[in-house]
């Protein structure tokens, strides 16, 4: 697990200050919140944590480079989800009453 810390081994104290600021600096993926169950027919491998959503693939730790809080299996999540309903949307507008 240490190649998500930038560090290959642990041997001095320079590479123990380097891990723990490299763990410092991570972000936890907070997940797909305000969706209900039937958004996830599209999507049916998820997994649900209090009001939280997330993919299967969820790593946790939210990738270096990322802008925002979510990994990248969850952000794919959120958008299929958000394409879904506004498909749905769109397909409601556009039936006859």
């Amino acid at each position: 697990m240490s190649h998500k810390f930038d560090v290959e081994e642990v041997e001095t104290d320079v590479d123990v200050t380097q891990l723990i600021n490299s763990v410092a600096m991570m972000k936890v993926c907070q997940g797909v919140k305000n969706y209900e169950a039937s958004d996830l027919k599209v999507y049916p491998r998820v997994k649900k944590r209090g009001a939280t959503w997330y993919s299967s693939d969820c790593g946790v730790i939210v990738e270096k480079g990322v802008v925002g809080n979510l990994c990248s299996s969850c952000c794919r999540l959120r958008n299929t989800i958000r394409r879904r309903r506004q498909k749905e949307s769109t397909t409601d507008l556009s039936m006859p009453k």
